[in-house]
Formats: structure tokens, C-alpha cells, sequence
């Protein structure tokens, strides 16, 4: 197992260049993060596939990928900055309220709200996590964060692999003790 979880986070100002509020960009990063690559085509309609690489989860479960769109304009008219986070892991196979928990151990006195969603198809499974604030997160700031962050991370991934070691190990004493009533004809 690697302890080479990545956490990475960027932020970008809630305004165009003439400091006027706008969602544009929270829009587009929702629907990139949901569907993938998107389609433009000559008259300016932007076409995205049918399928959602993921689900949409808040603090209190499942979202609709429309809500989250809402949410997010709202949000970004209502706070200064966007923050995008990606929390990629290397080993685990790690579920939705595995990066939920990672987020409320961790990001609970940077940020108030956020949702994510996860994708589990590249060779490693990883996390996009959308959130809001006023305030731009120091340097020092982040560098804490993205610490406590993948030491939560590995932790959890251990959890789950462990698990899973557990359930194949269980699996495997199931198969030997047939195996053994088959021998003696039970």
C-alpha cells in the first residue's frame, strides 16, 4: 500500500474581469466534474453525455446533479471564492461516505458547506469536491489542511483495505471448509 494519496486545491474568484459576480465557471467545473468532456458545436450548445461518471454528495447524502448546479450559482454569488479540491487515492477502493468523512474530520473550520463527487473510472479512485469562502486559505493554511487531509485519507483507505483482506480471507475459509466436507463426503 502507498501512503501517496494526493490532495490538491485551487480557488478562483467569483467575478469576471470587469468585478462583475457570475457562475459561469462554477456551472461549467459542476458539469465537468458530473459528466466528463463536453461537446460544442457550431451555434454555441454546449452538449454533455448522457451518463454521470459519479453521484453528487452533500454532508447529509445523495444530490441531484441539477441541485448541486443550483447550489453552487448560489454559492458563488453569495462568497468571494470557489475552491476546487481533487483527493486522489492510490490503493483503496474508497466510498462516497469514505471522502464524506474525510471532509468533515478535516475541512470543518475551512469550509462550511461543500459537495463531491466521486469517480471510480481511472486507476485511481478520487474525489471532486466543490466549496465557498470569503476569505482566501494561506498558504500555511492549505499546507495543514492538505496534511490532516491525507493522513485522513490513508487512514480510511487502510480501513477499507483491511476490510476487504478480511472478506476474501472469511471467503476463503468458507471455500476450505467445503472443500474439507466434499473430502469426507458430508
Amino acid at each position: 500500500m502507498s501512503n501517496m494519496n494526493f490532495v490538491n486545491l485551487r480557488y478562483y474568484k467569483n467575478e469576471t474581469i470587469t468585478k462583475q459576480p457570475t457562475t459561469s465557471k462554477v456551472q461549467k467545473s459542476a458539469y465537468y466534474y458530473a459528466f466528463g468532456t463536453s461537446t460544442t458545436l457550431q451555434d454555441g450548445t454546449t452538449i454533455y453525455p448522457e451518463e454521470m461518471r459519479g453521484e453528487w454528495q452533500s454532508p447529509d447524502g445523495p444530490e441531484k446533479h441539477g441541485n448541486v448546479v443550483t447550489w453552487a450559482s448560489g454559492n458563488a454569488l453569495n462568497h468571494t471564492y470557489t475552491y476546487t479540491m481533487i483527493l486522489s487515492l492510490r490503493d483503496g477502493q474508497m466510498e462516497p461516505e469514505d471522502f464524506i468523512k474525510a471532509m468533515e474530520s478535516t475541512a470543518g473550520e475551512h469550509f462550511d458547506d461543500y459537495r463531491l463527487i466521486v469517480h471510480y473510472d481511472t486507476n485511481h479512485d478520487h474525489a471532486h469536491v466543490m466549496a465557498f469562502r470569503d476569505k482566501v486559505l494561506r498558504k500555511e493554511e492549505f499546507n495543514q489542511f492538505r496534511l490532516a487531509m491525507r493522513e485522513q485519507l490513508q487512514e480510511l483507505e487502510s480501513e477499507r483495505i483491511r476490510e476487504r483482506e478480511q472478506e476474501i480471507d472469511k471467503g476463503i475459509s468458507i471455500q476450505d471448509e467445503m472443500d474439507w466436507e466434499d473430502d469426507w463426503g458430508l
